[in-house]
């Protein structure tokens, strides 16, 4: 293992080396960069099969989801807990 000194100047020299390759690039087309940015997004941005927890309308009162139950004739799932449910802990 190098001396800490050492790894530095290692680190400096590859800098100095590798950012004059850096510096030289060719620029990128910034119509090239929107398109691999919006392919990328579509590609980590969850479907709707994956978002159904948010088709639950979820209230913070026991009134409120009465309330919408009679209105909707629906009926309503109490969850509770008691802990930190980040956790696993309810």
């Amino acid at each position: 293992m190098l001396p800490k000194i050492r790894l530095g100047l290692v680190a400096i020299g590859w800098l100095a080396c590798g950012g004059s390759f850096v510096l030289g690039a060719t620029p990128v087309a910034d119509s090239f960069l929107v398109k691999w940015t919006d392919r990328r997004i579509a590609q980590v941005r969850p479907k709707a099969a994956d978002k159904g927890f948010e088709n639950v309308g979820w209230v913070s009162g026991l009134r409120h989801a009465f309330d919408l139950g009679r209105e909707h004739k629906r009926p309503i799932f109490v969850f509770t807990y008691s802990g930190h449910i980040d956790q696993g802990r309810c």
